[in-house]
Formats: C-alpha cells, structure tokens, sequence
C-alpha cells in the first residue's frame, strides 16, 4: 500500500488462510482540499503451480473540509436565590482531524441576569448583553474549558426557569454550533429583620409609652406578604397604632399585613400603649415582637426582637386652686380663702401635704378641718393621707386684713401640694393667688385700746386714704389740743403730742374729740368723740 508505505513479505499462506495487517495515515490539509482520498493496496504471490498471481482492491474517503465543533455548558448551582451568583461552565471541543482556525464563543446573557466576571480573557458587551472569547487556532482532538459567572437580578420571581446557551464558531466550520440549554431554576429569597426600640425605658403607671418597629428586607429578593405581629405584654393596654395597625383584643396583639416589601427597604411602624394601674414598682415589662412572609428566610435569627421596660410603680397628678370666698376684701374685716386639693391620677395620692403661705400684713384667724398654724412661717398646713382618683379636699383659711391696708394693695398668696406618689406634672401643684384689698367707706371708730398688745393700738379709720388731703385734731375735755396730723395717718396711740400730762405723754381713758376735716368740699369737716381705754 504506497500510501501509508507499505510492502510487506507473507512467507506462506495456505488455501483458507488470512492475514490482517492494520496501519494508520493521517489526513492532510491538502486531501480535505481535495474532497475525497482513494487508497489502493495491491498483492502478488507465486501458486502451487509456480505461476504469478496478483490482486487488488481500493478503499475511497470522501473529505469533510471542515472540523467538527461541540459545545457543552453546564451551571452551577442549578437551584439559585434571587441575587445570588451562577457559574456557567462551557466547553468547546474540535473533534476533527485539522485545527479549527479563529474559534470564536459568544454568550448571551439570559434575561434577568447580571454580568460578574468571564475567564480566559472573556469579554463583555453591554449593549449586546454577550460575553465574547477570540480563542484563536483550537487543534484537532483538543478541548477548551471557559467559565462565566452572572449574578441573578433580586427582582426575579420565584420559580423562574433561566435557560442558557453558549455558541461557538471558526472560520473553518459552515456553521455556529450550540451547546445544550443550562437551566437555573430561581428561588426567592428575602433575610427580613426586626428592631424594637420605646421611647423610654422606665415608666409610671398609667403613663403613655410609644413602640417603635423597625422592619428591613436585607434581601436579596423582594419579601411577599410580610406580617410584622407584636404580642402587647399584659401590663400594658392598648391606645392605638400607626399605619392601620389591627388590634387583637383576644389575642392582645396588633398586626400589619405588607404586600411586598423590596429588597434593601425599610418600613416603621408605631404602638402607643399605656401602663396599666396596679403594675408594681420595679416589674418588668416585655414586649415581644417578630416579622415574617411568604419568601423564604434564610436567617432566622433577626426576625424576632423584644423591649424590656420597668415599671416605676403609680404616679398621681395633685393639682391645687385657691379661690376668695367671697370678694371684694375690705381692709379691716376678716374674709376666707378656699383650697381645692385634687387628684387628677391614673392613680391614688397618699401623704399629700397641703401649705398655705398667708399672704404678708394679714393676722391669722382660724382653719378648719384640722389646719396647723406655724406663727413663725406665717403658714397653714393640712395633711391629706389618701386622696383618691378624681377626689378633690377643700380647705377654709380665714384672715383679717388690718384697717391700716390701704385700698388697692394686693395680698398675694402662695399654697403648694405634693405628695409621697410620684407626680408627672409639678406645674399645677402651686398656686398664687393675687387679691386686692378694697378700702370701705369712711368709718371712725368711736373707741380703741392703745394697750400694746397688738390689738386696736392706735385709732383707725377706714376709708380715710379716700380723701389724701384730711386733717385730723384731737382735742381733750377742756377742749386743749393732745393730736394734730394733716394728712392723718392712722398712727394716733393714745399720747399727748403737745404736753405731759401726769404719768407722762400717755392720755389717761377717757372720752376726747375729734374734728375730721376730710378736704374733700362734698364731705367737709366731720366732728365726733372717741372713747379711749387702756
């Protein structure tokens, strides 16, 4: 066989007998140029009769000019969640007998995919959404391993199916081969998490409390049908919640339903509870909290979140009002304030202590229900041992304003309440009151006691500021002159102002005269005797 250079001597073959003699050639360039390759083997022997005999045969080849191309693709994971990575694998062979010339791969991008990364100098285009690698010559009976590696768009529903397919080509082939589809099939998948905070974290019973969710999809898929529940602990009861929150009376929850919650969103939402009466001081109060949905998590550690908060035991706002029980206040008579003591709550007040500043220039008279006059402090005090919810105590102080008051001056008087229970708002636990004194119409005593004891020690009369430009003279029984002002003052203590009288300046008891001339030419001069005891 010329061909593959054969020529080979048999010794013997006897009638019957075979053999096989087997030899390889290699296709060359030029017999694919040429279509097809005829190999003829030729034999000759001499026979038993010693003659020569021969015989032939030929075997033709038809040529395929160009190499045959595979193309597999594999992925890996063949499940993924929505935002993870994939890693297609891609191999290109050439299975022919001659090299495949400027082996050319393209990838397509599937639709819901991201590029990340490509090997062996793998390009991308963005425009195209393909991924190209120019792998020059590939020999025969060799093969290339590529890898592309997308990332799987978070918005990609559930369930999806993602097919893949890689394409190769080379000058000398007639037509691009694909590989096989590489199906991914999608999952969703959303890590919710949930944070809880109050807006304090010790409180009073009765007192008002805010709880703040805090929901965040990590991702990376959108989170279906979130429920976000807060269990409300016992000691606590229910004012209201944010955002269309539905309270549970039965199950003492509240409750929101989210449809879709995107992936790196956030959401907040709000309770307002408030702590119920009778919660011990030093309780502790827990509020558990969780989130969840139809996608699945993955990490389960953060969908639950709970607040601890103390309870600081009651509190009881005591508010206190001062009143005149009946005005106008005239210099010179008693009069009476009235004290209202009350409990506004949530909860009962014990060891309330009620004190009232008397207001300067007044004499203390009485008080009833047990009120204790300090003389030193110039105060009224009451002790409350149990003021109810609602409850209000009222005190009576009465007074004397001094006839020597001028009209228009004011008393002004300060009571204060506070209690052993805590009180939320100490603006309401003082009051001042402001009242003014009004001068009565003209009135003069016809008797006073200038016995310094306090009481009635010099001569007054009521009124008299009405008429600023009076003069008084105050005359004995022989009608010499003991007193003379102008204006008076109110200041007249029994004493002989011009002379001795025996014993000294102090006039004895006995009956004196007045002339009051008022200044005023409608009220002229007033005259009039006064009895002076000692």
């Amino acid at each position: 066989d010329p061909l593959i250079g054969l020529e080979r001597v048999i010794t013997r073959l006897l009638e019957g007998e075979s053999s096989t003699i087997t030899k390889s050639y290699i296709i060359t360039r030029e017999d694919l140029d040429r279509g097809s390759l005829l190999n003829v083997v030729m034999v000759t022997g001499i026979d038993a009769d010693g003659e020569q005999v021969t015989a032939q045969d030929e075997a033709l080849i038809t040529a395929d000019p160009n190499p045959e191309l595979t193309v597999t693709k594999s992925a890996l994971p063949e499940q993924v969640y929505a935002g993870n990575q994939v890693t297609y694998t891609i191999v290109v062979s050439n299975n022919e007998v001659s090299a495949a010339d400027n082996v050319v791969v393209t990838d397509i991008l599937p639709v819901g995919t991201t590029f990340v990364s490509a090997s062996d100098g793998g390009t991308y285009n963005q425009p195209t959404n393909t991924v190209t690698w120019n792998m020059g010559n590939l020999p025969t009976n060799q093969s290339v391993t590529l890898s592309l590696v997308v990332g799987v768009n978070s918005d990609v529903a559930g369930g999806t199916v993602i097919p893949n397919i890689a394409t190769a080509d080379s000058d000398t082939s007639e037509s691009p081969v694909d590989s096989n589809p590489a199906l991914v099939t999608v999952i969703e998948q959303a890590d919710l998490a949930i944070v809880k905070t109050a807006s304090v974290d010790q409180a009073y019973e009765g007192a008002d409390v805010t709880y703040t969710l805090a929901v965040t999809n990590h991702g990376p898929s959108k989170a279906h049908n979130v429920l976000v529940n807060d269990d409300l602990p016992t000691q606590v009861i229910f004012v209201s919640a944010s955002h269309g929150g539905v309270y549970n009376q039965q199950t003492h929850s509240v409750q929101w339903q989210i449809d879709e919650l995107a992936d790196g969103a956030s959401l907040m939402r709000t309770i307002v509870v408030r702590i119920s009466t009778n919660v011990p001081a030093t309780t502790v109060i827990t509020n558990h909290s969780s989130v969840a949905s139809d996608t699945y998590d993955n990490d389960l550690s953060n969908n639950q979140d709970s607040h601890q908060l103390i309870s600081l035991g009651p509190q009881a706002d005591v508010a206190v009002v001062k009143r005149v029980e009946q005005l106008p206040v005239y210099a010179g008579e008693n009069f009476s304030y009235l004290v209202d003591v009350t409990n506004h709550g949530p909860s009962d007040a014990v060891g309330v202590t009620v004190t009232d500043k008397l207001p300067q220039g007044t004499t203390y008279v009485s008080s009833d229900r047990n009120g204790a006059f300090n003389l030193a402090g110039h105060t009224v005090i009451w002790e409350i041992a149990f003021l109810g919810i609602g409850q209000t105590e009222t005190f009576m102080v009465t007074l004397r304003v001094p006839s020597e008051v001028s009209g228009g001056t004011v008393l002004s008087n300060e009571v204060t309440a506070f209690g052993e229970t805590f009180d939320p708002d100490l603006t309401n636990n003082t009051f001042i009151l402001n009242t003014p004194v009004t001068t009565p119409e003209l009135f003069i005593p016809d008797v006073f006691t200038p016995n310094a004891d306090g009481i009635n020690d010099t001569w007054v009369i009521r009124g008299l500021d009405r008429y600023p430009n009076n003069k008084v003279v105050i005359l004995n029984r022989w009608g010499n002159r003991v007193f003379e002002a102008a204006p008076y003052n109110n200041d007249w203590d029994g004493t002989n102002q011009f002379s001795p009288t025996v014993g000294g300046f102090e006039l004895p008891s006995g009956t004196y005269f007045y002339v009051l001339d008022t200044g005023d030419t409608d009220k002229g001069t007033l005259r009039g005797t006064i009895f002076l005891s000692r």
